[in-house]
């Protein structure tokens, strides 16, 4: 005896699997364009945050007079007149900022032996907030 299989049980198969394409490619197309858009806005954002973060830098490089920063070579010279104004510059560049700064500092190439281009050394670090 053979086996019949019923075609009311094949056609009931045949529409859940259309039933589960209908619903799997609208969702798949709604995600594709979700994934699109996030990936477009974050590196629009990263963008400006970079661009913010360049020009907050300008700003506040603008207060500062570079003779200052020369004559600070040495860990001794943080005890100076000059350390503790660019310090008060620093400090006060942070307190009104509006735009969230929290850490402002001073950076240079280092100029020790042996040092790599890609290597700094931090020369002002503001106050610490209270």
């Amino acid at each position: 005896m053979a086996m019949r299989t019923s075609n009311k049980v094949d056609g009931i198969a045949h529409v859940y699997r259309k039933y589960w394409i209908a619903v799997a490619a609208p969702f798949i197309l709604v995600m594709c364009f979700f994934i699109f858009i996030y990936s477009g806005m974050r590196i629009a954002y990263i963008e400006q945050a970079r661009k913010f973060a360049r020009f907050t830098a300008v700003c506040a490089a603008a207060r500062i007079n570079p003779g200052d920063l020369d004559s600070i070579q040495k860990p001794k010279d943080a005890t100076g007149e000059t350390y503790a104004r660019l310090q008060k510059t620093l400090t006060a560049f942070r307190d009104s900022s509006e735009e969230g700064v929290r850490y402002v500092w001073i950076m240079r190439r280092s100029a020790a032996p042996g040092a790599k281009p890609s290597d700094y050394e931090f020369v002002v670090d503001q106050r610490a907030a209270r």
